[in-house]
This record gives structure tokens, C-alpha cells and sequence, in this order.
């Protein structure tokens, strides 16, 4: 039977291939036991589970009707004991009327269900989220402790947040990499997020937000700015010039342009020097 303290696996069912999904869940034969198993005695939690194919619901659902796991290939099915948490940013009923999901699926795991609202309904808890990302962030990059400003914490309270926590922890990343001094300004934020507000009007001052200059030091001129803000964005990236490129709100292809224009070279994974 189920024991407290037992193992806990987490599993994103949208990061594995369709095609690898059955061998991950249920294992193979002589190989490997799946996440089931390895779950078994504790709790498996899927996160989002409407990636899963409908083939595969229904091969999970068997799973928790007959608490037996048969790897593939095998013919002799193995007891598990499961507890099951699942998480999905999709309407799980409106994907059932329209047959993207197994009702009797969704019946099955809809035993207790608890409804997390988006980021931007959850007000001053946004930033508290950010505070502690933009810590957490900067604590990784070996960098002094920072700060939000009363404009940018405007800005994080007026932005819509599509992508929810996923999004703020890359907005915090981008200025725990890119702020020049300890206080992360609106101009440190991303490009998107600024144009989004300028769209939408969603600062009350949008003018003094928008066009708040970073506050450098003076010996700083405008090069060596943009030199210091490349040379952060890859060593946060560990040279990936890809992800330094997204992190500046720049393409690779730009990123490549701005090294040469700067006279210097940057190293990529890849070894490919821009």
C-alpha cells in the first residue's frame, strides 16, 4: 500500500517524444523499469498532462484501474501502488468536448482538484515571486544582491504574464544577467515586456517608465556599456551564444554582428567563433 515519504517522480509529459513515451512510463523488458514503477510506494506527478497522446491516456488509465505496470515487450505485468498529482495549464474539460482528452481519464485522476489562478491575478504576489527568482538568479551568477525599482515593480504588476512563473523567472534571469548596477530599471527589462505595456498602456506612467535610462557608472561610455551587458548575457549563458543572443532580446545572427562591431571574439558550445 501507499506509504508516506516515498518516492516522488516527476515527470513533464510534454518534454518526451511521443514515440519514447510508453518505453519512459512503463519500461522495457530486461532493460529498465519505467516511472511507474519507480513511483510505486510513493507519488508520481505529471506535469502537463495534456501533452499525452490519447493512445497513451488510455494505456495510463488501464495503469491506475488495475495498479499494474507491463513493460513493453514483457508479458508479466508488475503490482504498483501509486498516489497520482497531475498539472495542466489546459482546460481539461473543454478538451474532453472536443476529444483531445479521455473522460474517463479525467474522471479517474479529478478526485480532489485545486485551481492555481494565472500569475497576473495573483497581485502582490507577483512580486514576491520575482523577488525571489531575481535573488535566487543572481546568487547563481555569483552577483550582488538586487533590486527592484518602484517603476519596474509597476511594470511586473501591469504585465499580463502569458507565461506565467515560467516567464517571470526568465524576465528576473535576463536582468539578473544585464543590470549594470544593483537596481534592476524598467529599461532592463526585455524588450517584449516593455512593448507589451507601451501597447496596452499598462503603466500609469508609461513615458517615465519607458524611457528611464540605466544607471551606469561614469566611466562608462556607451561601448563599453554595450561591452560589459554582452560579455554578462554569455557568461550567464556559459558562452552558449545562442542563449545569450535570447537573453539580450537580440538573434544569434545580431549577437554575431554587435561581437565583431566590438572588436572580439566569443567562443560558442559549439566552438564556432562569432
Amino acid at each position: 500500500s501507499f506509504v508516506a515519504g516515498g518516492p516522488l517522480v516527476r515527470v513533464n509529459c510534454a518534454a518526451i517524444a511521443r514515440d519514447r513515451l510508453e518505453e519512459e512510463f512503463f519500461g522495457h523488458a530486461g532493460a529498465r523499469m519505467g516511472f511507474l514503477e519507480a513511483a510505486s510506494g510513493g507519488t508520481l506527478f505529471l506535469d502537463e498532462l495534456a501533452d499525452m497522446s490519447l493512445p497513451n491516456q488510455a494505456k495510463l488509465l488501464r495503469v491506475l484501474e488495475e495498479r499494474e505496470v507491463l513493460r513493453v515487450g514483457s508479458a508479466r505485468p508488475v503490482p504498483v501502488d501509486i498516489k497520482v498529482i497531475a498539472a495542466t495549464n489546459v482546460d481539461l474539460r473543454q478538451a474532453v468536448a472536443r476529444g483531445r482528452f479521455r473522460q474517463d481519464l479525467y474522471y479517474r485522476l479529478n478526485v480532489a482538484e485545486l485551481m492555481l489562478p494565472p500569475l497576473h491575478e495573483r497581485g502582490d504576489d507577483i512580486l514576491l515571486l520575482a523577488r525571489h527568482l531575481l535573488a535566487q538568479h543572481a546568487r547563481n551568477m555569483e552577483r550582488a544582491a538586487l533590486i527592484l525599482a518602484p517603476a519596474t515593480q509597476q511594470c511586473l504588476l501591469a504585465y499580463d504574464w502569458p507565461g506565467n512563473v515560467r516567464e517571470l523567472s526568465n524576465e528576473m534571469e535576463r536582468a539578473a544577467a544585464l543590470t549594470v548596477d544593483t537596481v534592476v530599471r524598467p529599461s532592463d527589462l526585455s524588450p517584449k515586456l516593455l512593448a507589451a505595456l507601451a501597447r496596452h498602456g499598462g503603466i500609469r506612467t508609461p513615458g517615465a517608465a519607458l524611457r528611464e535610462p540605466p544607471v551606469v557608472q561614469e566611466t562608462f561610455n556607451l561601448e563599453q556599456t554595450e561591452r560589459l551587458l554582452v560579455q554578462r548575457a554569455l557568461d550567464a549563458c556559459q558562452g552558449n551564444k545562442s542563449r545569450a543572443a535570447a537573453l539580450l532580446g537580440i538573434t544569434r545572427e545580431g549577437l554575431r554582428k554587435k561581437l565583431l562591431r566590438l572588436g572580439r571574439t566569443a567562443r560558442g558550445h559549439d566552438g564556432e567563433e562569432a
